[in-house]
C-alpha cells in the first residue's frame, strides 16, 4: 500500500491525501510560483515527482495580507510618491499609538514610519506636491498640531497650526491644502509654510462629514452631526456647501435628500459625487444613497444598498465602479455600485468582519483594507481593534 508526502507544505487551503496522492482544496490566498516535490512510498521503494504551483487572486476575491505591527481602529492612508502606503492611526480607546507603518506592495511587507509624537483619532491625510503626507485628527488633550510626513527620512514635523478637533486636509488643484475642522477651514501654502485665516466659522461645531474635491477644484462639504456628536449625541445635518479655494467663498448648495454622518462621499468619473449610508436624525443606519450633480447643484436619489451600513468605506474602481465594504456592526458584507445603471450588485466578502477600517486602491495590489474593528470570536458582540489587512482584485 502506497503512502504520499509533500515538500514543502502547500499553499494554505491544499491539502495532499496521503492515502490516494490527490491535492485537492481552494487556495484562499495567492501565492508565488514555486515547486512541490510530492513522494510516493511502498514495500518495494519510493519515487518522486515535482509539481510547480502557482496560486493567483481571483478577481472579485479578498486575499489575506501580512498583518501591521499595530491594531489601528482608527486609520488613515496615503499612497506615496513611491508607490508605498502610508498608515497612521490610533485604537478605539483613544490610546496614543503615535507610530505610523508603511506597506511595500513589492515585497508585500510592513515596516515602521517614525513616530509623531502623539496619537491622533479621527485621522485624515493628503498628499502634498512635494511627496510630503500632511496628517490631521483629533487627540484627546484637546488641540492638535497637524503634522507633516517626509518619506525620505521617515521623520515627522509639526506644521505650525491648531485644529480642534475632526481635521480634515483636502489638497486643492493648484497645491494648497484646506483643512476643515469642527470650527470652519483654513488653507495652508506648502510652498510658504503659511496659513491663511480661518474662514466661514460654523455656527455650531460639526463633525462627521464629508469633503470632497470636485473636478472643476471646488469642494463640496456634505451632512455631518452638530457638537453634540463629540459627547455621543448625534445629531445629523442634511445641508451642503460649496468652496471654492480660488476666493475662500463658501456658499450654500442644495440640501441632501435626507439627514447623514458617518456616511461616505465619492468622486465618480462623471463628476457626480456619490454619497452612501451613515446615520439618519432618528439614528436609524441608512442603506440609502445620492448622487450630486455639480452642473446643477442639486440632489437626486440612487439605488439603495443591500444593507444598511455606517463606519464603512467606499473605493472608486478603475472601471468606474464603486466598492463599498465593511461597517455598522462589523460585517463582511462588500457591494458594487455600477453608475451606468445606478444599480448595487455583491462581490465577495471580507475574509475579516470590519468596521470603521481604512480602504484605499494601490497600484498593481487592488483595494487594500486594513484595521478598523473586528469581532471577537465567542463574545456575544464584542469587538477589538484590528490589525489584519486584505488586498481586493476587482
Amino acid at each position: 500500500m502506497a503512502s504520499y508526502s509533500v515538500t514543502p507544505t502547500l499553499p494554505d487551503g491544499l491539502s495532499l491525501n496521503t492515502s490516494s496522492g490527490v491535492i485537492t482544496g481552494t487556495p484562499n490566498q495567492p501565492a508565488a510560483a514555486a515547486d512541490y516535490v510530492v513522494t510516493a512510498r511502498n514495500a518495494s521503494g519510493m519515487t518522486q515527482a515535482t509539481l510547480r504551483i502557482t496560486v493567483n487572486q481571483a478577481s472579485g476575491h479578498w486575499a489575506t495580507l501580512p498583518s501591521m505591527a499595530a491594531q489601528r481602529s482608527v486609520v488613515t492612508t496615503a499612497v506615496l510618491q513611491n508607490g508605498k502606503l502610508l498608515v497612521v492611526g490610533c485604537d478605539g480607546s483613544w490610546a496614543a499609538i503615535a507610530t505610523a507603518e508603511i506597506y511595500d506592495p513589492a515585497t508585500n511587507q510592513w515596516g515602521p514610519a517614525g513616530s509623531m509624537g502623539l496619537g491622533f483619532r479621527d485621522l485624515a491625510s493628503t498628499v502634498l506636491p512635494d511627496g510630503k503626507v500632511m496628517v490631521g485628527g483629533t487627540t484627546i488633550a484637546g488641540p492638535t498640531n497637524i503634522q507633516i510626513f517626509d518619506p525620505s527620512n521617515l521623520t515627522w514635523t509639526q506644521s505650525g497650526y491648531q485644529a480642534v478637533f475632526f481635521s480634515i486636509p483636502l489638497s486643492t488643484l493648484d497645491g494648497r491644502v484646506v483643512v476643515f475642522s469642527t470650527q470652519g477651514f483654513v488653507i495652508y501654502d506648502p510652498s510658504t509654510n503659511s496659513w491663511g485665516p480661518i474662514q466661514f466659522v460654523w455656527s455650531e461645531g460639526i463633525g462627521a462629514y464629508t469633503a470632497t474635491r470636485l473636478m472643476d477644484g471646488r469642494i463640496l462639504v456634505a451632512g455631518g452631526g452638530t457638537n453634540t456628536m463629540l459627547v455621543g449625541q448625534i445629531s445629523p445635518l442634511k445641508t451642503s456647501y460649496l468652496i471654492d479655494p480660488a476666493t475662500n467663498a463658501m456658499v450654500p448648495s442644495g440640501d441632501l435628500l435626507g439627514y447623514r454622518s458617518q456616511h461616505t462621499a465619492t468622486l465618480l468619473q462623471d463628476g457626480k459625487v456619490l454619497v452612501v449610508g451613515g446615520r439618519s436624525n432618528t439614528q436609524t443606519t441608512l442603506a440609502t444613497a445620492e448622487l450630486y450633480n455639480p452642473s446643477t447643484g442639486t440632489w437626486s436619489t440612487t439605488g439603495a444598498m443591500a444593507a444598511p451600513r455606517y463606519g464603512h468605506t467606499a473605493t472608486l474602481l478603475p472601471d468606474g465602479k464603486v466598492l463599498v465594504v465593511g461597517g455598522s456592526s462589523p460585517t463582511t458584507s462588500a457591494e458594487l455600485y455600477d453608475p451606468a445603471t445606478g444599480a448595487w450588485s455583491s462581490t465577495g466578502g471580507l475574509n475579516t468582519a470590519r468596521a470603521k477600517q481604512a480602504a484605499v486602491l494601490v497600484p498593481g495590489k487592488g483595494v487594500l483594507a486594513l484595521g478598523g474593528i473586528e469581532p471577537v470570536p465567542g463574545s456575544n458582540g464584542g469587538t477589538t481593534d484590528s490589525k489584519a489587512a486584505e488586498s481586493y482584485l476587482p
